[in-house]
């Protein structure tokens, strides 16, 4: 008798909550990295704003990595194949265009300001492209996850948690890697259990759970503004982050029954071309904002944020209608664009054949 795979029966039905989710971590995204951009060139801008977005700096991409470990058993069930294209296509191919797109916004860095370029071969390798180091790192999760998932669910989590305890006492720079590494194994691990996960989730009194968030929130907002670098990957800050979980996924349970939650899970669906086009605009834009805007500051700074996401959005929307626009973000694209020129020439053959 051959034994079950331990991956065999498991199933990942998609939920509201985790669109959601998604989308409202995309957005806690955009509006750190506009805090961070905009007032670097704005002087006399409100440190209100940096004061909410430190407290979540620690949160919003253990929260991305946690929920793309929750779809990891879908991938992995649809058998090697088909698992590792849709890999290549969805975030490889996307992390070399845009690592080209970092290039050249680097090159007309260093053209008008005199400042360092970027190597595209060594930011390939490295994830040293700024905001591109997030799908540089996840292509590796995914990649060591599928063979971990086929040991037992839960031995990448237990590996990851493994390798980072050494790594923090040594307070090693890279820590970054190891502690991403646990939320996305712990999503991955939770994903193959999604419905008991829930359930459990659900009977987890709100008294609780709301206490393991306001917690890690405290610790947040506390050790935040005294933090560097590499802090916010010590063992604290990601037991805080854990903490913070349960709480944060009760709550948006109840905001996917709202009327606010269909644009989060639209965000959410959407969250690679959002995430992929906010940086460059973000990065280059203040350059220009400063250079020609000199009223209020903060104004200013709500209309940025505003309109990036806006604009993201709209990228994300056309990418969906246009196929030049899917090239960005698709390797899949090139299929579409192929199969579309080949029966745009079948068409005038044929019309020129009658």
């Amino acid at each position: 008798m051959t034994s079950a795979s331990p991956i065999a029966k498991s199933s990942k039905p998609r939920y509201q909550w985790m669109d959601a989710m998604r989308g409202l971590a995309i957005c806690l995204v955009v509006y750190f990295h506009g805090t961070a951009t905009l007032p670097a060139k704005l002087e006399d801008t409100s440190p209100i704003f940096e004061a909410f977005a430190l407290p979540m700096q620690p949160l919003r991409m253990p929260l991305l990595m946690f929920l793309s470990g929750l779809l990891l058993i879908g991938s992995v069930k649809k058998g090697p194949r088909k698992f590792f294209s849709g890999k290549v296509q969805h975030i490889l191919y996307p992390y070399i265009v845009w690592t080209l797109v970092m290039v050249g916004v680097y090159k007309m860095r260093e053209i008008m300001l005199g400042k360092d370029g970027l190597d595209f071969v060594h930011a390939v390798l490295t994830g040293g492209a700024d905001h591109l180091w997030f799908l540089h790192m996840l292509f590796l999760f995914y990649l060591a996850a599928y063979f971990l998932m086929h040991i037992r669910p839960w031995f990448g989590l237990v590996l990851s948690i493994a390798l980072y305890i050494p790594f923090w006492l040594m307070e090693y720079e890279n820590l970054r890697f190891f502690h991403h590494a646990i939320f996305f194994m712990l999503g991955g691990w939770a994903g193959c259990h999604i419905a008991k996960t829930v359930e459990l989730l659900k009977q987890l009194h709100w008294s609780i759970a709301g206490a393991m968030f306001i917690a890690g929130m405290v610790f947040f907002i506390d050790g935040m503004y005294d933090y560097e670098w590499p802090d916010v990957y010590f063992l604290d800050f990601t037991v805080a982050a854990l903490a913070i979980i349960p709480g944060a996924i009760k709550a948006m349970m109840w905001v996917s029954t709202t009327r606010i939650s269909p644009p989060l899970e639209w965000m959410g669906k959407n969250s690679l071309p959002i995430y992929m086009v906010h940086w460059p605009l973000m990065y280059a834009s203040p350059v220009f904002i400063a250079k020609f805007y000199s009223g209020n500051p903060d104004i200013m700074l709500v209309f940025f944020i505003a309109g990036v996401l806006a604009m993201c959005c709209a990228t994300a929307y056309l990418s969906k209608k246009f196929v030049l626009v899917s090239l960005l973000f698709s390797s899949k694209a090139w299929g579409e664009l192929y199969t579309s020129i080949k029966y745009s020439r079948s068409g005038v053959a044929s019309t020129a054949d009658s």
